[in-house]
Order: C-alpha cells, then sequence, then structure tokens
C-alpha cells in the first residue's frame, strides 16, 4: 500500500495537466467522422452548446461552453428516449462520469443503489433540485457495496417524466454550494410546460423470460394567471425480480435470488410558480415518492445448525428483505427584483427519507430451539406450532432535512473595467436522524431481549442464531435520535477582463455545530485564445461533514466469512467499541481539487471539450473492515468485548485514508443533416483513477486489519476507471432511431475470494479452492437501440432493446470460495456464478420494451 504525506501528494496536479495537452490529437481524431457542416441540425445530446445552464455560474445567460468548469446538459428528449424506467440507469446510460452500480444479496441496497460521479463516493457529490439541496436517503451503504458507509441521494425517488433537464457540473464545487459537492453537483430541473400533456406507458423485459417490468407516467400543467404556471407529474412503475443464480447441485433447482429484487414504486410530484406582483413571485415544488423491493439473503441450508429449525424447514430456507422507502419534499419561496440589475430569492426545504426494513420466510430459530431445550420431549408439530413468527418488523430508520436560504445576486457596471457580477447568501440546515427498534422476535434470544447461549436444535455444542435471518432487527438500545444544524455564508464573484478572460471567485464559510467549521475557496478561469478555442480552469478546496447517519447508526448483520455466515457488529462513533481505540468522534473530510481543459468550436455544429481533473481527499471517512477477537491481540479490552457480547467481528467508522482520484474527461458533440433527416452525434469518455495514499489506524489496530487489501482494492477498481459512450439519434418526417453504446471499462474486487474471506493457505489447497486473489467481471459494450414512429403528430409508439447483445459479467471458476461457501447440504459448489460485488452494469443481460406515449 502506498503511502506519503498530504503535502507531497499536491505536485500530482502537474503530471495531470501536463497529460492533458496530449489530448486534442486523440479528440480532433475522434471527430473526423463529423466533418460535415449544417446550422440546421437539432440537437438532443449532452452538452449542447446552445443550452443556458444556471449550474456552475451566478451570470445568466450562460451557455455550457461558456463556463470555467464543464457542465454536462441532459434534456428531455435525450431522457425520454431509452428504455430505462428509473432515473438512476438512466442518467448512468447518458453521461459516462456517472455511475450506478449494482451488487446483490446486499440487504437494503437491493432498493438503493449507490450514485456516484468520477468514481467517488455516493455521499461526495450534492445533489440539487430546481437548484436547491436535496436531502439524502437514511440508509447507508453496508455489506460490501459501492460508497460502503455512505448515504447519498436516491435518485429512483425522482419520476423521470417531471425532469425537463438535468445539469451535470464535474468540478468541486463547496464553495459555491457547501459540503458534499467533492466530485460535482447534479442539478435537476423541474418541468415548467403549461397547456402540454404527456401520458407513457411501457412494458418490458429480460431476453431470459424474467424482470418482466411496466411503466405509467404523465406530465401536464396549467397557467396560472398571465405569466405563472402548476406542473404535475404522476408514475407508477413495477418489476419482478430477476434471478441469475446457479442451480443446486443437491436439489436441481434454484435456491438462491442473485438478481434485480421484486419492486413497486409510485411519485406524484409538482411544480409551479406564480407572480403576486410586478416584481415579486411565489414559487413551490416537491413531491412524494414510495418504493418498496423484495430481496433475499443468502440461502439457509439444514448442514448449518445455528440457522436453522429442520422441523419447519426441512430442505432449508430463503429469507427475504422487504424494503419500503417513503419520500417526502416539499420547498417554497419567493423571489423577485431589485432594480434593473438585481434579484433576491428567500426559500425554505424540507425533505424526509423513512426506510422500513421488514423480513419475511424466515424463523427466528432461536425460540424454536428455546421451546426444545425447554421442553425436550417435544413433538416436531410442537416446535413448529411454538416456531414464532417468520415475517416481521426489523426497524426503521429516519432521515429529515429542513433547509433556509436567503441570496441576492447582481451586477456593477462601473466598479471595475467591465461588469462585475456578484452573488451572495446565507443558509441554515437543521437535520434528524431517527432509528425505530424492531419487534422482539426481530432480535430476541429465544423471547428474552437479552443476548444468552441457546442450544441450537441439532448440535447442543452450537448457539442458535438469535434474531431474523438475513436482516436481525434493531435492538432497544440501538434505537434513538440525533440531530444537529450548520450555517453557511457565502460569495461569488465574476468578471470579464478584455472579453476574452472570464475571471470567478467564490468563497463560503460554514459551521457544524458538532464537528467544527470550515472556510472553503474557489478560482475558475477561462480565456479565449480564438473564436474558436478557449482554456479554462480552476482550483478549490473542498470539505464533507459526516452525516449522522455515519455518526449515529449501529446494527448487527449477517455476513459472509470463512467461518460461514457470522454476526457482524456495526459499532455507532462515541459507542464502547470505537471507544477502546479512541474514536469518539468524527471530522470533516477536507478536499483540493484542480482542474484543467479547453473547449474547441471547430465547426458551427461541432463542439469538442476535454477537462483533465485531480482531487485529493484527507481524512476521508470509511467503515473499518469487521475486526475479530483474534485480531485483537493489542486491545485485550476490545477483545474481550467481542467475547462476552458474543459477537463474532465489530467494525466502526473513522477517518482513516487519504485518497487521490485522477482523471480526463472528453465530450464531442455534432449534429447534421443525414439522407434527408437529422443525426446529431455525442462521443463522451471518462478516465478516472482513484488510490489510496495513507491508512491512519488509531492505536491496538494494525492499518492491514482495519483498512485491509479487499477494501483498498473495491475502493480502488470497484467501479470502471474507463467509462465510454458514443450516442448517434436521428430523425427524419415520422421515423427516429437512437443508437447508443456504451463502454464500461474492468472492475476487481477482493471480496469473497479465498483471501478476501479469510482463507489460510493450507485450507486454500486442502479444499480445492481456487486461490484467486481478485474477482473481475470484465469489461463490456453495452449496446442500446431504440426505433420510434409517429403514429400522429401527438401519438408515438417505440421499441426497442437494452444490452443488445446481452452482456453478461464473467462467470465464476468453478471452484471459486464464493461457490464454495454457498454450497449447498452435498459438498458440491454451486448456487452462485456471478460475482456479487463490482458489477457496473448489473447481470440480468438484454432487455426489450415497447412503449406508446401521448404528447398533447
Amino acid at each position: 500500500m502506498k503511502k506519503q504525506n498530504a503535502a507531497s501528494r499536491r505536485g500530482y496536479h502537474k503530471a495531470l495537466l501536463g497529460s492533458v495537452a496530449v489530448l486534442p490529437l486523440l479528440s480532433l481524431m475522434a471527430s473526423g467522422a463529423y466533418a460535415q457542416s449544417n446550422e440546421d441540425g437539432e440537437s438532443g445530446a449532452i452538452t449542447q452548446i446552445e443550452e443556458i445552464i444556471t449550474l456552475g455560474t451566478r451570470v445568466k445567460g450562460r451557455t455550457s461552453v461558456d463556463t470555467a468548469v464543464p457542465v454536462d446538459v441532459i434534456n428531455i428528449e435525450t431522457i425520454r428516449q431509452n428504455g430505462f424506467t428509473e432515473f438512476g440507469p438512466m442518467l448512468q446510460a447518458l453521461a459516462p462520469s456517472f455511475n450506478f452500480s449494482r451488487t446483490q444479496i446486499s440487504d437494503g441496497n437491493d432498493l438503493f443503489r449507490p450514485a456516484t460521479l468520477r468514481g467517488l463516493g455516493p455521499d461526495q457529490v450534492l445533489v440539487l433540485v430546481n437548484g436547491k439541496r436535496r436531502h439524502q436517503r437514511s440508509l447507508l451503504g453496508l455489506s460490501g457495496t459501492i460508497g460502503e458507509g455512505a448515504t447519498g441521494t436516491d435518485f429512483n425517488a425522482i419520476p423521470t417524466a417531471a425532469i425537463q433537464r438535468v445539469e451535470i457540473l464535474r468540478d468541486g464545487a463547496a464553495a459555491q454550494y457547501g459540503s458534499d459537492a467533492i466530485a460535482g453537483v447534479v442539478n435537476i430541473e423541474l418541468q415548467e410546460s403549461v397547456n402540454e400533456f404527456y401520458v407513457a406507458a411501457q412494458l418490458g423485459q429480460t431476453y431470459e423470460g424474467d424482470g418482466e417490468s411496466y411503466q405509467i407516467q404523465g406530465n401536464g400543467g396549467f397557467s396560472l394567471g398571465e405569466s405563472g404556471f402548476i406542473n404535475f407529474t404522476a408514475e407508477y412503475r413495477n418489476a419482478e425480480e430477476t434471478n441469475r443464480a446457479d442451480i443446486s447441485p443437491f436439489f436441481g433447482d434454484r435456491r438462491f435470488q442473485v438478481g434485480d429484487a421484486d419492486s413497486e414504486g409510485y411519485m406524484l410530484w409538482y411544480n409551479m410558480a406564480a407572480p403576486i406582483s410586478d416584481s415579486v413571485e411565489l414559487y413551490s415544488f416537491g413531491g412524494y415518492s414510495y418504493n418498496e423491493a423484495l430481496g433475499a439473503g443468502f440461502f439457509r441450508f439444514t448442514n448449518n445448525p445455528a440457522r436453522t429449525v429442520p422441523q419447519a424447514f426441512p430442505e432449508g430456507f430463503l429469507p427475504r428483505d422487504l424494503n419500503e422507502s417513503e419520500d417526502i419534499s416539499f420547498a417554497g419561496g419567493f423571489r423577485g427584483d431589485l432594480g434593473a440589475f438585481w434579484t433576491w430569492d428567500v426559500s425554505a426545504v424540507y425533505g424526509k427519507n423513512d426506510y422500513d426494513l421488514r423480513t419475511r420466510d424466515t424463523p427466528n430459530v432461536s425460540i424454536a430451539a428455546d421451546f426444545l431445550n425447554n421442553n425436550p420431549g417435544a413433538t416436531d408439530a410442537e416446535v413448529v406450532a411454538n416456531l414464532g413468527p417468520t415475517s416481521g418488523f426489523s426497524g426503521s430508520l429516519e432521515f429529515e432535512q429542513a433547509t433556509f436560504n436567503a441570496d441576492i445576486a447582481g451586477q456593477i457596471d462601473d466598479l471595475l473595467p467591465s461588469t462585475l457580477y456578484m452573488a451572495f447568501g446565507a443558509e441554515y440546515r437543521d437535520e434528524t436522524f431517527r432509528i425505530t427498534p424492531g419487534q422482539l422476535e426481530s432480535f430476541s434470544c429465544g423471547l428474552s431481549p437479552e443476548n444468552r447461549f441457546i442450544p441450537s436444535i441439532t448440535d447442543p455444542a452450537t448457539a442458535a442464531t438469535c434474531g431474523f435471518q438475513a436482516f436481525p432487527g434493531f435492538r432497544p438500545e440501538t434505537a434513538g435520535t440525533s440531530g444537529r444544524d450548520n450555517y453557511a455564508v457565502y460569495a461569488d464573484f465574476e468578471t470579464t477582463f478584455g472579453d476574452i478572460w472570464t475571471l470567478g471567485v467564490a468563497g463560503r464559510f460554514e459551521d457544524y455545530g458538532d464537528i467544527g467549521d470550515k472556510f472553503t475557496w474557489k478560482v475558475s478561469s477561462r480565456v479565449e485564445i480564438t473564436d474558436q478555442l478557449a482554456l479554462r480552469g480552476a482550483v478549490a478546496t473542498g470539505f464533507r461533514a459526516p452525516s449522522l447517519q455515519q455518526i449515529g447508526f449501529t446494527q448487527v448483520a449477517t455476513t459472509a466469512s470463512a467461518a460461514g455466515l457470522t454476526e457482524t457488529l456495526l459499532a455507532s462513533v462515541g459507542s464502547e467499541f470505537p471507544g477502546f481505540f479512541g474514536i469518539d468522534s468524527l471530522q470533516l473530510e477536507e478536499s483540493d481539487s484542480y482542474s484543467a481543459g479547453f473547449v474547441w468550436q471547430p465547426l458551427d455544429n461541432l463542439t469538442i471539450t476535454v477537462d483533465g481533473f485531480l482531487i485529493q481527499i484527507d481524512d476521508r471517512i470509511v467503515l473499518g473492515n469487521p475486526l475479530r477477537p483474534g485480531d485483537l491481540d493489542d486491545a485485550p479490552a476490545a477483545q474481550q468485548f467481542l467475547i462476552d457480547n458474543a459477537i463474532g467481528q465489530a467494525n466502526f467508522f473513522s477517518n482513516a485514508i487519504d485518497t487521490e482520484t485522477k482523471g480526463v474527461d472528453v465530450v464531442i458533440n455534432h449534429n447534421t443533416t443525414l439522407a434527408g433527416g437529422a443525426l446529431t452525434s455525442t462521443f463522451a469518455l471518462n478516465l478516472n483513477k482513484t488510490t489510496v495514499e495513507n491508512v491512519r489506524a488509531p492505536d491496538g489496530v494494525d492499518p492491514a486489519f482495519l483498512f485491509p487489501e479487499p477494501s483498498e482494492v473495491f475502493l480502488e477498481r470497484g467501479q470502471p476507471r474507463v467509462r465510454g459512450n458514443a450516442s448517434f439519434d436521428y430523425e427524419r418526417d415520422e421515423w427516429g432511431g437512437v443508437l447508443r453504446f456504451n463502454y464500461f471499462g474492468s472492475t476487481e474486487t477482493s471480496f469473497f475470494t479465498a483471501r478476501g474471506l479469510g482463507f489460510p493457505p493450507e485450507a486454500i489447497a486442502g479444499l480445492g479452492l481456487a486461490d484467486e486473489d481478485r474477482l473481475r467481471p470484465g469489461a463490456a459494450v453495452l449496446i442500446d437501440l431504440e426505433l420510434r414512429y409517429k403514429l400522429t403528430d401527438w401519438a408515438q409508439i417505440a421499441v426497442g432493446a437494452n444490452n443488445l447483445l446481452d452482456q453478461k459479467p464473467n462467470k465464476l471458476a468453478d471452484n471459486s470460495p464464493l461457490r464454495f461457501i454457498t454450497s449447498d447440504p452435498s459438498g458440491e459448489f454451486g448456487n452462485i456464478k456471478f460475482p456479487l460485488r463490482g458489477l457496473a452494469y448489473g447481470l440480468n443481460g438484454g432487455f426489450y420494451y415497447a412503449r406508446l406515449s401521448l404528447d398533447f
């Protein structure tokens, strides 16, 4: 593992900026196919040159190629021309810098997928709706997922029909927008249309015949007075589960569920604005979203005495997780003019995410075991009668956020040689996180809330597992409410010199009452070399405050290891276990970011942008590797704590690592006429590389235990380092179509390998396991194709396929350790055939669909 101090890492930006100089040649070669010029071509692609943007600058009227930092724009036409029913995977297919990874058998992440930008974490990208901060989800990503231990925003809670366009700022922007904007900002602009109505229905399924899904959505608006509007969106979607588990050698059928969860969701959103005087406008937007997903854990076979009740489940059972998410958001405010050159905006935004965890098709095996222990002569029927519930409530999480903003922006024409644009503002934010315990049987040992040893039914020397399987309930002692508030003030300035040099300076002071304060700044610049070529770049500092979820979340979950399924405690910051190591609080993550690139418009209909970036993060918050009693000989008090509480292993959050992320974004946009029709072509490429530069472990913990190789490999290689997109949208008369190529570079994971699971060398040889240090799901090119036809001026039908060539990840080796730890009573390796982590594009394979839309 590389280690070096933060100061020495600052030199890397020089090499990065030098490497950008070789990219114009690549861009020229890629654009050669688009040499034909046409001023009338329609554009529906990413980064349209004529789009006026609201992100990354406080100056009204800026376009995406006028800014000093890269901003992608995805408009409504592009959003509607694909077969994805959820916003997250749709955005991944359109913007290579955005990733929406899939994981399998991952508890709550069967519903919440981690959304990331430029290969960083889900909580290092800020999400705005209509320019206002959106709340995060209440559930942490766990179980070895991308961004493990992070929260992030639930993109799938936003109905696609409500979106007018999406702006993606690919640059550090904490000085402009506050905490979380280390990787960049995603701003979602909602529909403002009036007297227009859009209704669409889509039906589809996978090539393998499962995952049948359908979606119905509608959007429409009405005028309010002479210049106001109100716009509504309603959406319903339903998708059956997919299953890519292998056939059990013992049973001859599938016993595991590996794939997308059975899911359902419905949403109702609105957006409105209405003038209340000649210079003041009232506005409001928000909505309600409900999503649920029925996932699964590992199958419980009868050869594991700690986890089964053979009298009730003679062949074992598959525990199910029912995850329910309820999302509410509301924003309202007033904005208006102060004379000819100044505007003001005062707003309040409220958001809440409730997450309920319920368990199905699983017993609390300790209840039956306790009954049999107290009634040794009981019959099988009596054991079944005293089994206890096989479904129930495991607990809930709730996150609330209220944000209040006051902003003023304008210009002064006579202070500098050119107009000085200015913006000032203040923000106050209040956050609350709440854990509600599950029902008694979800966590109890027998019918007692206390931890105790209960002999299992088939092996008295083995303890019966307490609580529901797959996801034991939250215990009363882990429940509670935590909260905090913070305030911020900012100033933003931008001006030009000689009409060719634009300079921007921003500063922000933010104070978190429970953590501390931070001042961040940003300097951005753009220089026009010629009418066709401009250079741009920025230097910025940033930060991210630990979320309340990272501070207050605690649970006991079941995870896989070489010893089988093991109870793992995630200990909250400030609790007893991390206290043994001197960890009683979390600090701010701090970042420095650099970007440099150019915008080149050699033709009226061709735009090329290239931007290199470097992001250095110190004191990055990570969830440490679970520590077992055998790892803690140098921390005897922590070791005894695990033994006394019958906990197999435990972990906690800390500011443990420093990382560096560097890369390049290339976007080429072209439009022309072809065979009497309009062709829009886009090429986009994202190259990124994250490395762990330093690991700081508390006293008594070996850094190799706290953040071991599997964790480092997954952070560095769990997401593709190369993502590419080539999209061609053609329209002629009533016919149209989109052909899209998405390249996903290779990923790597050490999770579920022999070494990652902790198998010693002698066991690997003795069991005949593949001695793999990493699993590689493999690179792939996914091809999406959609053909559409206008039946009338207001009705259109489309048919298409996502992943047209049915690409899937590489299969596991026949003797993979993951196949071993999921083997059934026959002892034959089986049940799992694909990796469960590092799946950038999932494992469903091809999906075909048909859609009818009415736009009138």
